[in-house]
């Protein structure tokens, strides 16, 4: 499941390249 999320999430990023909220995404990860 998580792996799930976090391919999408990575197919998202690529699309937008929204570079702040891949630094909050992987900072929420060690939240």
């Amino acid at each position: 499941m998580f792996s799930y999320l976090l391919n999408s999430w990575l197919n998202n990023q690529e699309l937008m390249e929204n570079e702040e909220n891949e630094k909050l995404f992987i900072f929420s990860l060690y939240v």
